[in-house]
């Protein structure tokens, strides 16, 4: 049996919509995709400072490392770092 037999008409019309609002208006990443990938990363993060044993410099580092990364992740979702990318290095 499909999953559309099973669920009622007005609970797909209903998912439909509640995606629809997630997702942004440009077609971008929907933004219930980028809360639930911060709360991952967070929870990895926590999870590794809480149970793996590291100097508390590694441990920095790489808390600095996480941060760095999806800060420019989230820029980059935001469309902020559409400049930099006509910045050429070298020839």
């Amino acid at each position: 049996m499909a999953l559309t037999q099973m669920l009622p008409t007005h609970a797909l019309a209903m998912n439909l919509t509640f995606s629809r609002i997630l997702a942004s208006s440009s077609g971008g990443v929907p933004l219930l995709h980028v809360l639930l990938v911060l709360i991952v990363v967070g929870i990895l993060l926590w999870l590794v400072n809480r149970f793996i044993p590291m100097q508390s410099t590694i441990k920095s580092i790489l808390n600095g490392i996480v941060v760095i990364g999806v800060v420019l992740w989230l820029l980059n979702i935001f469309g902020l770092l559409d400049g930099l990318s006509n910045i050429r290095v070298g020839h």
